[in-house]
């Protein structure tokens, strides 16, 4: 029981995740999905987004990305990089990618659904 409630809660975070993932692909698809933060750390959770996003899920290739921000906002204002995206590119890459195992993806997705069903009861209860 007590695995089945751990179960639930992290495919609740991840679908919630996916909701918001969702809204922002509607107005800029993506193939891909890139996380950073503590999750990265976490086979088992990056498995999980890709499975629920069924998506790939990349992660970066060190674990200081907002110090990698800085220091391509820098490279742009002294002018070792013309641009922002010319930063992006050169300072930048995919560590790890989680593909979606087809399978789990689909049974997700049915659970995904049954979520988005119930989400409008919970999602103004006062805290």
């Amino acid at each position: 029981v007590r695995r089945e409630r751990r179960r639930v809660r992290e495919q609740g975070i991840v679908f919630e995740h996916r909701t918001f993932i969702d809204q922002l692909s509607g107005t800029a698809p993506t193939d891909a999905v890139r996380i950073a933060g503590g999750v990265v750390n976490s086979p088992t959770w990056l498995q999980l987004f890709a499975d629920v996003l069924s998506r790939p899920v990349e992660t970066p290739n060190t674990p200081e990305v907002g110090s990698r921000g800085a220091a391509m906002l820098a490279s742009v204002a002294v002018g070792v990089h013309e641009n922002h995206d010319v930063a992006s590119q050169r300072m930048t890459a995919v560590g790890e990618i989680f593909s979606p195992r087809a399978e789990i993806a689909q049974q997700l997705e049915s659970r995904y659904k049954r979520f988005q069903a119930l989400r409008p009861l919970v999602v103004d209860l006062p805290t």
